[in-house]
């Protein structure tokens, strides 16, 4: 290895280990998603995570708008019951992705999140599970696998999106050498100019079930 790429890529591996040791900031509950049934008022979401292995060690926080919802552990799920109507949901776990939903009383929707390992970065994604795609058609087989994880008070307070004079930032200091500060209006207002032009599949009412 070349020394301009040994400390960086050594600084990168610490980082890696130490953010994925130490307190949990989740718990694994049962999987109940089979005795669940749609709520008439409200609309359903459950979000999922397939990753397992090294990529499924890292944490990834779910929002809707700036409100801290859930959180996925490796191969794991929650289920949020929320109004109907237009929403904006985040995912965050290094960086932000965002989706843009609309939403029906009574119906469930799909929504999966994951980590991505990038060449000295890491990053979140978050799309739409869309009525007739391939993870929507092998739910029956997905769903019972997929550990129930809930958020620890040391996890909401990790992960909440703080309120300060200067913005609303999320503060992550699980890294060995760096704290994280994402400012999450910006992140959302990036995002927002760029699906301008960068077409993605938003949660639209027809896609729950």
């Amino acid at each position: 290895m070349q020394k301009g790429y040994f400390f960086p890529t050594l600084i990168l591996v610490l980082t890696v280990l130490i953010s994925c040791s130490g307190p949990k900031h989740y718990l694994i509950k049962e999987n109940a998603l089979n005795e669940r049934q749609n709520n008439k008022t409200k609309a359903t979401v459950v979000f999922i995570r397939l990753q397992s292995g090294f990529g499924g060690t890292h944490d990834v926080a779910v929002y809707d708008g700036d409100k801290l919802i859930g959180i996925l552990s490796d191969s794991g799920y929650f289920t949020y019951e929320t109004s109907p109507g237009e929403h904006l949901f985040a995912s965050y776990s290094r960086t932000l992705d965002f989706l843009k939903a609309e939403i029906a009383a009574g119906k469930t929707y799909y929504v999966q999140a994951s980590h991505q390992d990038r060449v000295l970065a890491l990053a979140s994604k978050i799309i739409a599970v869309k009525k007739g795609s391939d993870i929507m058609n092998e739910l029956d087989q997905i769903l019972p696998s997929l550990n129930n994880t809930e958020l620890t008070e040391l996890g909401r307070e990790l992960y909440k999106v703080h309120n300060e004079p200067n913005g609303k930032f999320i503060i992550d200091d699980r890294a060995a050498f760096f704290t994280y500060r994402i400012d999450y209006d910006q992140a959302r207002a990036q995002w927002l100019q760029k699906s301008k032009t960068v077409q993605k599949a938003e949660l639209q009412p027809e896609d729950g079930l």
